[in-house]
């Protein structure tokens, strides 16, 4: 039933934006504590150290967003 979601999750992705915004979120929350302690599985275990490092790859394209609202 979890991979059925999953999978139905990322193929929502496509339908932007309410199918991106409801893909991400059930992903988000198939992964977290409450998700797992519902559905099973593993938790994600990532620490604040690997999101900061996960977002600097992205800094420059949030930077390119934040001069083009100027």
């Amino acid at each position: 039933m979890k991979t059925l979601a999953i999978a139905l999750s990322i193929v929502s992705l496509v339908n932007i934006p309410i199918g991106t915004a409801l893909g991400i979120y059930t992903i988000k929350f198939l992964r977290s504590e409450a998700g797992v302690s519902f559905y099973g599985g593993k938790a994600s275990a990532g620490t604040d150290a690997e999101l900061a490092e996960a977002m600097q790859g992205a800094q420059p394209l949030m930077n390119w967003a934040n001069k083009s609202k100027s």
